[in-house]
């Protein structure tokens, strides 16, 4: 995906001619969801959705596409289509959008954590939740014990054509 998103921020900088800015997010999430029911497993979900977000300013307006298809036709249709709509907004804009002029970024970042839940097996991850619903259901007032593990993982890298690169 890297390749594909230095390429766009190359399409994005060609643009300059007639856009003032561009950027763009890509975004991958990752979720794991674990349910237990009255000490026994009741469901395990997990999910993958990717994403790019593209932001225009042509002729003083933005324009937005986005799309979930990361084929690089795709990706560079929705930079053109954000781009389009950039332009059609200037024709009906109340005042122009400026942008204050910065230094390009590139930045890797990422949240500490102490254990990474993706490191763990299943087992490891649903064993705590089996425990504790055979405890509870031990005490005869205890109708119902339910558990609930989310886990989320999600990844954003920002890419501008001023040469930003963010993760």
């Amino acid at each position: 995906m890297e390749k594909i998103l230095s390429r766009l921020q190359n399409k994005m900088r060609r643009l300059g001619r007639e856009a003032e800015y561009a950027d763009l997010r890509y975004v991958e999430i990752e979720r794991e969801r674990i349910r237990t029911k009255n000490g026994a497993l009741d469901d395990v979900k997990e999910s993958i959705s990717r994403g790019v977000g593209f932001r225009v300013l042509a002729g003083g307006s933005f324009g937005f596409s986005a799309t979930g298809d990361l084929s690089e036709k795709s990706l560079a249709g929705h930079l053109n289509r954000a781009y389009e709509m950039a332009r059609q907004f200037s024709n009906i804009r109340h005042a122009d959008v400026k942008l204050v002029l910065v230094k390009p970024v590139i930045a890797r970042r990422a949240s500490a954590i102490k254990i990474d839940p993706w490191s763990l097996s299943l087992e490891e991850k649903i064993e705590p939740l089996l425990e504790a619903g055979r405890r509870l259901k031990r005490h005869s007032w205890i109708n119902s014990a339910l558990g609930h593990l989310d886990f989320t993982r999600k990844k954003i890298t920002f890419v501008s054509s001023e040469g930003s690169w963010i993760e």
